[in-house]
């Protein structure tokens, strides 16, 4: 099975979490489409060198001066695939064994097969129980074990995601409640997921809808994948603070 991730780059992460493409590659046959988001020019000549020192390794940049958020990087990078499946996973994942052997055979049954929880994650701190009010990226499944996906390490059906979307108008945006379309509310309340407060992150609205409409997700552990977790949201804060920085030294010259 040929497959494509997409690993998406922010500025200031390519340099501690590029060498981990390495691993990527050694335990898998997987190509991967490196994804410069606001990255600097710095950082995208070493993504062009390292994709050019590799057939599995393709770089894109988003055409934007500024990283876009998490959301519509992923809507943006859906919209323009035209391969059977959209993946993506994070860029603080790194392999040491062959991480697809446990994946592939989920990937036919479902329309959406996830995995990758960080590291430092409790088995509990995946679960969304009914009396949070936040459905967070790191929540994976319900208390009564229904999947909510998340965005770490992700394999979709590409025909079956974009027909969703272009359907119902649900992409990877983070919704509050009242963003919920009326006619998935009622599903949603039998689900244990309704509420004037409630928050979905990024992709639960879309993976909560895919199943409204009959298809399945699959939520695996992933002992071949180590998912640090949280190092590009760092990377990017830090770029943001560089940037305010600079402003106002500009602000005093």
């Amino acid at each position: 099975m040929n497959l494509t991730f997409h690993i998406v780059y922010v500025p200031g992460s390519v340099t501690c979490l590029l060498p981990f493409v390495s691993t990527l590659l050694r335990w898998s046959a997987c190509r991967f489409r490196l994804v410069a988001n606001g990255c600097t020019a710095a950082e995208m000549a070493l993504l062009e060198v390292r994709c050019a020192a590799e057939s599995r390794l393709e770089l894109l940049v988003i055409p934007t001066s500024r990283p876009l958020t998490h959301h519509d990087a992923l809507n943006y990078l859906q919209a323009r695939c035209r391969e059977e499946h959209f993946c993506f996973l994070d860029s603080d994942i790194l392999a040491v064994g062959p991480f697809m052997q446990g994946v592939v055979p989920q990937i036919a049954p479902h329309a959406g097969v996830f995995a990758g929880a960080p590291l430092w994650m409790r088995p509990a701190d995946r679960v969304f129980r009914p009396e949070y009010d936040v459905i967070c990226g790191e929540h994976d499944r319900t208390a009564a074990g229904l999947p909510l996906g998340g965005t770490f390490f992700v394999i979709y059906d590409n025909r079956i995601l974009t027909d969703y979307i272009h359907t119902q108008g649900i992409g990877f945006e983070m919704r509050g409640w009242q963003q919920i379309p009326a006619a998935m509310q009622p599903w949603l309340a039998a689900q244990d997921l309704a509420g004037p407060r409630h928050w979905f992150d990024t992709g639960k609205v879309l993976n909560l809808g895919l199943q409204q409409q009959g298809a399945t997700l699959a939520v695996l552990d992933s002992p071949a994948l180590h998912h640090l977790g949280g190092l590009s949201f760092i990377a990017k804060r830090n770029w943001y603070d560089a940037v305010k920085g600079l402003r106002g030294t500009w602000g005093k010259v």
